[in-house]
């Protein structure tokens, strides 16, 4: 016969995903650079230099079962399980294995004590190499003219990323003249300057001679360092001075 009919019922028990209350990631340089880690909070993005590594903290909103911290690029896929302890986890992955610049993002995959999974949070994330320290010649400009016998000082500003651990400054003459090095005294800083006094007398030049002095430098990345722009002196005659004499022959 016709008439109305009801379905079975249904329990439908809706569960919390997890989700991210709070999260810092610590960038922990290369070994080489002997550099302090740096923690940032609730970071929009990542740079991690090549041979450096990540370690993150985070806190959930609910009690987690397990958490991972994923690492996706062009060139490499890696999950690391990260230790947790209660709404808390906390892990570490180094990109030592990357053989050059990479990009792709890291993603923070959550499982609650309910079973539910959720991403917690995708950052984006860029492996790229040190770069070399920068060195500048700043004075005294990159084409002078000067006498044989003259002393010319020299200002050198470097800078690099980490810091400049050794720099030199090399004084030739000529293009088939070997290349005088001498050690420039710097601090182990992001940023320094440095004076040097070059006597032109200890060359034993000539008029007409060039002289090219150039700085180099490096921090303690085992990859080549770097070079200033090169200076040249151009040897001249000495000037000649004449004043009025009103009673010559006096």
């Amino acid at each position: 016969a016709a008439g109305d009919a009801i379905t079975y019922p249904y329990l439908i028990r809706v569960l919390e995903a997890p989700a991210l209350e709070t999260l810092e990631a610590t960038i922990v340089p290369p070994a080489y650079s002997q550099a302090t880690p740096e923690t940032i909070a609730e970071p929009a993005e990542l740079t991690l230099l090549i041979g450096g590594g990540l370690t993150v903290e985070l806190t959930a909103t609910i009690p987690l079962a397990s958490a991972a911290l994923g690492i996706h690029t062009s060139t490499r896929t890696e999950t690391v399980p990260l230790t947790v302890d209660g709404k808390t986890a906390a892990g570490s992955l180094f990109s030592e294995t990357s053989a050059g610049a990479d990009s792709g993002v890291v993603v923070l995959l959550l499982t609650g004590t309910n079973g539910v999974a959720a991403i917690g949070r995708i950052v984006p994330l860029w492996i790229v190499p040190d770069p070399p320290p920068e060195l500048i010649i700043e004075w005294p400009g990159t084409e002078i003219k000067s006498f044989p016998t003259e002393e010319i000082p020299f200002v050198i500003r470097v800078r690099d990323n980490l810091a400049v651990t050794e720099a030199r400054i090399g004084v030739g003459v000529g293009a088939e003249t070997e290349t005088v090095w001498r050690q420039i005294e710097l601090r182990r800083q992001r940023e320094d300057t440095a004076a040097f006094i070059l006597p032109l007398e200890e060359l034993t030049l000539e008029v007409g001679d060039i002289v090219s002095v150039r700085v180099e430098g490096r921090d303690e990345n085992p990859a080549p360092g770097a070079a200033s722009q090169t200076v040249l002196i151009e040897i001249v005659p000495y000037e000649k001075f004449y004043r009025y004499d009103p009673n010559p022959g006096t």
